[in-house]
């Protein structure tokens, strides 16, 4: 069995059939009609002649001499000859007909499927033609322009992102290579040297370490729990108490005024959320500064971290969430970081469909605000 393809040719087929069909069945119907009234007045015949009653005068009625019953037959074979005839010009005309309607109509679509067939990763720039009617063809194009465009900007995001996680990586690797080859050129290497540069090693390792864990949250796609009840004053005073035994407090004071509110959502997250948007906080303030963080309960809850630090400028703020970001501020310059802290925060909040807005000045400081729905919380006060 032949199995059609084309669009095209499936809608040609259907066409025709109904065509055929419909052809055939009025074409039937009058050969049929046609016959029985040969038969009825073949029947009332006189003789070999068929009487006709037809008015001369006022008078009276006259017979005047009809066809044979031989020449009826003639011109009932002839109307059936006649209609077939007929009906096989027909079908014809009219296939013919459907056809050139067919093709105008699917010309656009053969040229949309032309112009989608040029289109690769390499010029996803390239638009395809909308015509200019509103019809179904013209909003599958424009539906396809549509998804060109977030298909562009997700390459371009991802083409970025690799290119700035190449350089992170390359910059730490530059430096223990340079290390070792200074260490080879000395022929006897004091044991000094040798511990120095185990330091510059250690520490470039450790900052591999940052950036490969860091790219593993930001682009995770393990299965997530998003139900798990995360108590957040105690997830706060958990982190607290992480950095006092991290020694990177700074001197900086964290005031905690919240409530007793139950989060729900994946508990690892949430943690790692607040962690990154507290140790920027702690990196970016002045020594002897201080961070609150409060919440705020109107319907929905917010969690503002709020700082005294160094601020960030209006370029900055707009690029925050970018990896790799560096702007020409200190804010900016990813300070004692790989640049991916707010963009792993940025991922977390996106992934919990929650909200979170930023506002800052310079020299005076940052706050945070996370938005999170009722659904996703309980005041247990």
């Amino acid at each position: 069995m032949i199995k059609i393809k084309s669009l095209q040719m499936k809608l040609m087929l259907i066409v025709s059939s109904i065509l055929i069909f419909s052809g055939v069945i009025i074409t039937g119907f009058s050969i049929y009609n046609a016959n029985n009234g040969f038969s009825q007045m073949s029947y009332i015949a006189e003789d070999t002649t068929i009487g006709i009653i037809s008015s001369k005068d006022s008078n009276g009625l006259d017979y005047i001499p009809a066809l044979p019953v031989q020449d009826a037959k003639v011109i009932k074979e002839q109307f059936t000859c006649s209609s077939i005839f007929y009906l096989f010009i027909i079908i014809i005309l009219g296939i013919v007909i459907a056809f050139i309607a067919i093709s105008k109509a699917f010309k656009p679509m053969k040229e949309l499927n032309k112009s989608i067939m040029h289109v690769d990763a390499y010029n996803l720039s390239m638009r395809v033609n909308e015509c200019g009617n509103d019809d179904e063809i013209s909003q599958l194009a424009r539906a396809f322009n549509n998804m060109l465009e977030r298909l562009e900007d997700v390459f371009h995001m991802q083409k970025n992102f690799a290119s700035s996680a190449a350089h992170e990586l390359k910059t730490p690797i530059a430096v223990m290579k340079a290390s070792l080859q200074v260490l080879g050129l000395d022929e006897k290497p004091k044991l000094e040297d040798y511990k120095e540069n185990k330091e510059v090693i250690e520490q470039q390792v450790e900052k591999l370490r940052l950036i490969v864990d860091d790219l593993f949250n930001l682009t995770s796609g393990m299965d997530i729990q998003f139900k798990e009840e995360i108590y957040l004053k105690a997830a706060l005073d958990d982190i607290k108490q992480e950095f006092i035994n991290l020694g990177i407090t700074n001197d900086v004071e964290l005031i905690l005024q919240i409530g007793d509110i139950v989060l729900y959502g994946s508990h690892n997250l949430v943690y790692r959320a607040l962690f990154n948007l507290i140790e920027n906080a702690i990196k970016y303030n002045k020594i002897g500064g201080n961070i609150t963080i409060y919440t705020v309960v109107n319907g929905e809850l917010e969690i503002h971290i709020k700082d005294t630090g160094t601020g960030i400028s209006k370029e900055a703020l707009d690029n925050i969430y970018t990896p790799f970001y560096r702007g020409n501020d200190t804010r900016g310059l990813c300070k004692n970081g790989v640049g991916l802290g707010l963009s792993i925060v940025k991922n977390i909040i996106d992934k919990h469909k929650w909200i979170i807005n930023v506002d800052s000045k310079l020299d005076v400081g940052t706050e945070f605000v996370i938005k999170v729905p009722k659904q996703d919380f309980k005041n247990l006060i």
